[in-house]
């Protein structure tokens, strides 16, 4: 099987059966870092964190310059409850040169020890230094929200400020989503509305959770903002019919339950 056929296997999700096939593929190409990085990721995915660790240490050799082999390795040792190695490993992120990504790893290794110092601050107004702090902690969130342990979550996020990261919140509530954490994601994804903060991913995963939990209210709210931005949208205008069909039902329940001697009869016609 091709590289681009194992690389669509590993993006629908299908993680156990691409890694099986990248193992054997990798017999015959040990180097290539194309199936290493897959290998690496998938075993993420498969929360098979040793083998993680390994394939990422084989990634990187091939590649020494990429940042996301360290990051794998680097949250696989949290989940393993190996500090020692995960310190090991942000020395050699170090190495890449890149002070904020290091800040960052650092920042992170420090609360997994109880430790609430600070390795950096990044004001808004400087906007180069902020995009790149918000892009290698998201990085690493990301990474926490696909192992699903909550736990590792909680002590990463105290990275991210309430009031000023507004835009990671947003994405964090993406990531939600996307890895199978709806309740966390209409949490978050509200409370930045809330906050002023909401783009049309937001409002179309806001719609669709919302009918999911029959808010209907609130489902026709977030799909008619989405449909604004988008207003040639399939899908939104095919969510915000089922909404509006879902309300008349709604109303016509409750009418019936409020006025129980009002029966529904075929409509008169002029010639009865």
């Amino acid at each position: 099987m091709r590289i681009n056929q194992i690389c669509l296997l590993s993006a629908a999700g299908q993680h156990r059966q691409a890694l099986a096939l990248v193992e054997a593929r990798l017999a015959s190409t040990p180097t290539d870092p194309a199936l290493l990085a897959i290998a690496a990721r998938s075993a993420f995915h498969c929360r098979e964190w040793r083998s993680c660790i390994e394939w990422a240490g084989r990634w990187h050799k091939h590649h020494k310059r990429a940042a996301e082999p360290l990051l794998l390795k680097l949250a696989a040792c949290w989940l393993m409850g190996e500090r020692d190695e995960a310190q090991n490993t942000i020395n050699t992120v170090n190495s890449l040169g890149d002070p904020i990504l290091s800040a960052v790893c650092q920042q992170l290794q420090w609360y997994m020890e109880g430790r609430h110092c600070f390795s950096l601050h990044v004001a808004p107004t400087q906007v180069s230094q902020l995009r790149a702090f918000h892009r290698w902690t998201l990085q690493v969130l990301r990474l926490a929200v696909i192992s699903g342990d909550i736990g590792l979550l909680g002590k990463l996020l105290p990275i991210l400020r309430p009031e000023e990261d507004l835009d990671a919140w947003l994405q964090l509530g993406l990531y939600y989503y996307q890895y199978g954490h709806p309740q966390l994601a209409w949490l978050e994804l509200r409370d930045c509305e809330r906050r002023g903060k909401a783009i049309f991913q937001s409002l179309r995963v806001l719609g669709e959770l919302a009918l999911e939990r029959r808010e209907l209210a609130l489902a026709i709210d977030y799909l008619q903002r989405a449909l604004t931005r988008k207003p040639a949208h399939r899908e939104i205008r095919l969510l915000l019919a089922r909404a509006y069909q879902l309300r008349a039902e709604q109303l016509l329940a409750e009418t019936r339950q409020s006025q129980p001697e009002v029966k529904m009869g075929r409509p008169c016609s002029k010639f009865d």
